[in-house]
C-alpha cells in the first residue's frame, strides 16, 4: 500500500535517457523531489521534477507494492461517460471500440492516444482494490492540472503502476513540474472516498438531486421539434414531477455552431424554452463547447 519508486524517460540533445528513483535524486540535467508521508488518514506521495536544462519527457511511471490475486476486485474509472467505469477482476479485458461506432465516438474516448492492451487494464484519476468485503485500498490523484494520472494493472505480473500523461512535454528549465501527487488510503469504501474528497478539499454536495427528461437516448441526433413537443405534452398532461426538460445533441447545424439551429427546429430554441417553462419545467440544452466538426463554420 505504498509507492516503491519511479522511472522517468526523457530526451536531451536527441539522446534518450532513463532515470530510476526510489527517493529524491539530482543529476546534471534535473532534480526530482520525492516525499511520502502520512496525510488525511492515509498516505500522500509526491514527485516533483525541476529541469536544469531543456529536455523532452517521453514517459513517467511510479510503481506500487500491491500484489493482486484472481479474487481481487479492481475499480476502473473510464476516460469519459462513454467508456466503462466498473468493478472487474484481472480476467477482464477492456473491450475494443466497435468499428461501426468508431466514426461516431472514436474521437471522444482515449482510443487514439492511450495504448489499449489485452494484457493490461487502466483507470483514470483514481482506482481501488477490494480484497475483502469490509475495506478497499484507494489510490487517487490529488491534482490533474499537470496531466492525466492513469493507474495501470499488469495482468501478467499482477501488479499496479501509475502513469503520467506527459509524453512530449517540454517543461521549462527551473520551473517545477508535478509528476505525481497521489493519495493512498485503506478503509471501508464510503469512508475511503470521504477521506479522498477531504484530501482534495472537496465539500460534500448540499444540493438535492434533480430529475428530468432528455431527448438523447430515444432520438439521438435525429430529434426534431415535433419530438420535443410530443414528449413535453406527455409529461405535462400527466403532471409528472420532473425538474428539467432537456434537448440534447441534434438541434445545431454542426457541432461547434451552437447558435445555428437546423431545419428540424423551425421555430428555434427560444420557442421551445418558452413552451417548456409554460409546462412548469426548467429548460435544458446540451452543449459541447470545446469540440467542433471540420464542416462547422467555426
Amino acid at each position: 500500500m505504498s509507492i516503491m519508486g519511479g522511472k522517468l524517460v526523457y530526451t536531451k540533445n536527441a539522446k534518450n535517457i532513463s532515470l530510476s528513483f526510489t527517493e529524491s535524486v539530482e543529476t546534471n540535467d534535473l532534480s526530482i523531489t520525492v516525499t511520502q508521508e502520512p496525510y488525511g488518514g492515509g498516505t500522500r506521495f509526491t514527485a516533483v521534477l525541476t529541469p536544469k536544462t531543456e529536455l523532452i519527457i517521453n514517459a513517467c511511471a511510479a510503481f506500487t507494492d500491491e500484489s493482486l490475486s484472481k479474487e481481487s476486485r479492481l475499480f476502473l474509472n473510464g476516460y469519459q461517460t462513454w467508456t466503462d467505469s466498473k468493478e472487474v477482476t484481472l480476467e477482464y479485458s477492456i473491450p475494443k471500440l466497435n468499428l461501426l461506432a468508431k466514426p461516431l465516438i472514436g474521437m471522444y474516448g482515449d482510443y487514439g492516444f492511450f495504448r489499449h492492451s489485452r494484457s493490461r487494464l487502466h483507470s483514470y484519476t483514481y482506482t481501488y482494490i477490494k480484497n475483502d468485503s469490509s475495506a478497499i485500498t484507494l489510490y487517487g490523484s490529488l491534482s490533474e492540472k499537470s496531466g492525466y494520472t492513469v493507474f495501470e494493472y499488469d495482468k501478467t505480473k499482477s501488479s499496479l503502476s501509475v502513469l503520467k500523461d506527459c509524453n512530449g512535454l517540454c517543461p521549462k528549465p527551473g520551473e517545477p513540474y508535478v509528476l505525481f501527487d497521489l493519495y493512498i488510503i485503506k478503509a471501508e469504501e464510503s469512508a475511503a472516498f470521504d477521506l479522498y474528497f477531504e484530501a482534495q478539499s472537496i465539500k460534500k454536495p448540499r444540493v438535492k438531486p434533480c430529475t428530468g427528461w432528455t431527448s438523447w437516448y430515444n432520438y439521438y441526433t435525429k430529434v426534431t421539434q415535433g419530438d420535443v413537443l410530443e414528449n413535453l405534452e406527455a409529461f405535462s398532461s400527466r403532471k409528472l414531477p420532473i425538474d428539467y426538460f432537456q434537448i440534447d445533441d441534434g438541434f445545431q447545424q454542426a457541432v461547434g455552431d451552437w447558435l445555428k439551429i437546423n431545419s428540424k427546429f423551425p421555430r428555434g430554441m427560444g420557442f421551445l424554452a418558452d413552451e417548456i417553462h409554460s409546462a412548469g419545467y426548467k429548460a435544458g440544452l446540451w452543449l459541447a463547447p470545446l469540440i467542433c466538426e471540420k464542416t462547422s463554420q467555426i
